[in-house]
């Protein structure tokens, strides 16, 4: 965490990140989902659509796998929610820091769009 490249990268912010270790994905999953975390995994099989994924008004943890052998099955057993990125043709995966930039950017694009229809039905009432 504190190489100086992750350091310049995160703008210091790594300095003031709260870090526990966990022996294995599965169990840091089932943590955040006792402390009220949704789990949305990417993954091609059994998903949806990122953009027609039904995401809870709570916290999200998203995971990626990586490019070859994507997530776990104890990962995917753990998801609430299972999304892919379409793509075109015969193409099975995206680098992943690719796909989480994908990701990542339409998921706050939804969590703008939910609250900005809060706002508009806490004005207007149900248009």
């Amino acid at each position: 965490m504190f190489y100086k490249k992750t350091i310049d990268s995160s703008r210091g912010s790594v300095f003031t990140a709260s870090l526990k270790r966990y022996s294995c994905g599965s169990e840091a999953l089932q943590s955040l989902k006792k402390a009220g975390y949704q789990i949305v995994v990417t993954t091609i099989s059994d998903s949806e659509h990122q953009s027609f994924a039904k995401i809870q008004n709570k916290h999200i943890a998203i995971v990626f796998g990586n490019e070859t052998e994507g997530i776990s099955k104890e990962v995917n057993d753990l998801a609430d929610v299972r999304i892919q990125i379409p793509m075109s043709g015969e193409m099975e995966s995206l680098n992943v820091a690719v796909a989480a930039g994908i990701s990542l950017y339409e998921m706050k694009t939804k969590v703008i769009l939910a609250m900005l229809k809060e706002k508009i039905k806490d004005s207007f009432g149900n248009i």
